[in-house]
């Protein structure tokens, strides 16, 4: 089954109210600031969420992704983060509001609903700023300008170049100035530059419609026309991750605060936090600046208090996440659920309910009754049941493949045990990733394979869930030496891989275009199938029942 390509011919007519997303936050109420002794200081308060990723109801009692407008006694969700948001508010009016990037992809919302109910969002939550995330391009140059142009929120990104000026959004700026309590503060954006993530639509080639230059060069660029326009309070709204943050706010001059996204690391004195919030870096100069980032999937809302001297230096600062939780709302005394999201979102889940109840088939494992793995991280780091099924159904749907190969990036929940509905697999493979087959020789998968793999076992998207293959890796090795044994099965037999062989592969256009940087992908020649890799498992599912248990396809050598 696919879906119509035009979402809005068939999105729900009344769904265009407002609605309210959900975010990050937690702060004790006791590291909040209290008033500034200095009567000449100067006090910014920030609200901050990024790597939302289309999680607008948040999670149920058992942690699982919520489908309807709000699980009761679970946490996260649109409902929950804009009660959260309008009590900060009401206590702190001026404070800013902003979003470092990655709404689009991982749930059912998007991919049934696509970027329109993304933009509804934003809107009712009042964000002022916006910078796009790497997953903003993943369904073209159309889209991203059509939700950016749609956003009340100005979107701003110094580094992102759209080639084709008919197609640059009206509403895309490298940097702003917003007038706070008299004091102008000026904001610049920047989205990560690492083409490696971003397939065929990024980059320096005349049919990549989007460029991303160099992100100290471009923020050193914006401070510079900051400065001399008389803004002395400068904060990056950025999509590159923590530890990119924290690089750039040691090396470049003039920057007060990174609010940040990417990593989705946690900072702050929560269980699983990644450091301090803020994390305090020492410019070139030597002047404190401050470095937040709020975890990811609306689980937290950031809040950040910052005290600044007369020449705009940070002097002062508190705060933390505020967890998007039924206690923080109690504690809070947040205002009221708005009954126009409330009834937005549960308009939004019909359809998803619907898929929800659609069985298309059975995976059975022995002793288990509950998901295949823990969580679609664990795909990340070896190999796992949904990987393998994955992986078996594009080999199955393709009879000359003899390999499959899928990126485990693109798996973002792991299968249930027993009925699987297609709402199941939809919220497994939300990415409109299409199957794509080529040959390829075996010194072209051996290196592919080699690329596969973090040094010691570390967790990466590109991590290869495979079919027709039996992989044996020693992560502690050199790159190009990590594949120890490497088997592919003859329909007899495993046999060696050969270099010289030409072999049939299936996997799935994100690759083929040469994401997570398979710089080897783009070079072959590829055929594109019009079957989604969901639709295909949802076929494979529907033949019999499955019984998912471990071939094994990847082990590791143990050190």
């Amino acid at each position: 089954m696919s879906f119509p390509t035009n979402r809005s011919s068939w999105f729900p007519k009344f769904l265009v109210f407002s609605l309210a997303t959900l975010v990050f936050g937690h702060l004790s109420p006791s590291v909040m600031a209290e008033p500034s002794a200095n009567p000449s200081a100067y006090n910014l308060n920030i609200l901050h969420s990024n790597d939302n990723h289309a999680n607008y109801s948040g999670f149920d009692q058992k942690n699982k992704i919520c489908h309807q407008s709000i699980c009761p006694g679970g946490s996260g969700g649109s409902l929950r983060l804009q009660r959260i948001i309008k009590a900060l508010k009401n206590q702190y009016p001026d404070a800013l509001l902003l979003n470092a990037g990655d709404e689009f992809q991982g749930t059912l919302f998007w991919r049934v609903h696509s970027w329109l109910p993304t933009f509804l969002v934003l809107n009712a939550l009042g964000y002022q700023f916006f910078v796009p995330g790497n997953h903003e391009f993943d369904s073209g140059v159309a889209t991203f300008q059509a939700f950016a142009d749609q956003i009340k929120a100005q979107v701003i990104s110094a580094n992102l170049s759209v080639k084709n000026a008919k197609l640059r959004p009206k509403n895309l700026a490298p940097h702003a100035i917003i007038e706070v309590k008299g004091r102008k503060i000026g904001l610049v954006g920047l989205t990560t530059s690492d083409q490696n993530i971003y397939g065929d639509l990024v980059g320096n080639q005349k049919n990549q419609p989007f460029e991303l230059i160099n992100e100290k060069k471009a923020l050193t660029a914006s401070i510079q026309k900051l400065s001399a326009q008389g803004v002395d309070i400068i904060v990056a709204l950025t999509h590159i991750g923590l530890d990119q943050d924290i690089k750039l706010a040691a090396e470049v001059e003039g920057l007060d605060i990174i609010v940040g996204g990417h990593s989705h690391t946690l900072l702050g004195e929560l269980p699983n936090s990644k450091g301090p919030y803020p994390t305090v870096v020492k410019s070139p100069t030597g002047q404190s600046v401050l470095v937040v980032t709020g975890g990811s999937h609306g689980r937290y809302l950031g809040f950040l208090q910052t005290e600044f001297n007369e020449k705009g230096q940070p002097i002062h600062w508190s705060g933390g996440p505020w967890p998007i939780t039924d206690q923080t709302i109690a504690t809070l005394k947040a205002p009221p659920e708005s009954l126009t999201t409330r009834v937005f979102l549960d308009a939004l889940s019909l359809s998803i309910q619907n898929l929800l109840s659609q069985k298309v088939g059975q995976i059975n494992v022995p002793g288990s009754d509950k998901v295949l793995e823990p969580t679609a991280y664990t795909c990340r780091q070896q190999e796992c049941r949904s990987g393998d099924l994955v992986a078996s159904a594009l080999l199955d749907s393709h009879p000359q493949a003899q390999i499959a190969l899928v990126n485990a990036g693109s798996i973002r929940a792991p299968l249930p045990v027993g009925d699987v509905s297609l709402g199941d697999i939809l919220a497994s493979l939300p990415y409109e990733n299409f199957a794509a087959e080529t040959k390829i020789s075996g010194q072209e998968l051996l290196e592919v394979l080699n690329y596969s793999v973090q040094k010691d076992k570390g967790h990466s998207g590109k991590f290869l869930q495979i079919a027709g293959l039996q992989v044996i890796f020693q992560t502690s090795a050199q790159r190009e030496a990590r594949v120890k044994e490497a088997n592919v099965w003859n329909g007899k037999a495993w046999k060696p891989i050969n270099p010289k062989t030409k072999y049939n592969l299936v996997s799935v256009d994100f690759l083929a275009h040469g994401g997570d940087g398979y710089e080897i992908f783009p070079k072959l020649k590829w055929k594109i199938s019009p079957q989604l890799a969901s639709d295909i498992l949802t076929l494979y599912l529907k033949k019999e029942p499955i019984n998912a248990d471990y071939q094994p396809r990847i082990s590791f050598i143990l050190e």
